[in-house]
């Protein structure tokens, strides 16, 4: 956020933790970055792994636990019209 900021990107931050997602949501973003919604599971996250063992889930399973832990949703996320990207390093922001 600091060197998108810094950068003088327009930001509407969204934080998942305040705001609940829809699966809806979760499906677009999993599909605007080429990914399953398994794949925005953080299953390294201390969250996910002290509560769940790695699963093999159906995808609306996966869209409930990220619902209910959103905490073990990969992010942050950035988005600009049509391009959406997995930020993790600072300087991905760059890309979009």
């Amino acid at each position: 956020m600091a060197y998108a900021k810094a950068e003088g990107l327009p930001i509407q931050e969204i934080d998942i933790l305040k705001t609940k997602l829809t699966g809806t949501q979760i499906v677009e973003l999993a599909s605007r970055l080429h990914l399953e919604v398994a794949d925005l599971v953080n299953q390294e996250h201390p969250a996910y792994s002290s509560i769940f063992e790695h699963h093999k889930l159906s995808t609306d399973d996966w869209i409930k636990m990220i619902q209910h832990n959103p905490q073990i949703m990969k992010q942050p996320i950035a988005l600009r019209g049509d391009t959406t990207i997995l930020v993790e390093t600072p300087a991905d922001i760059i890309k979009i």
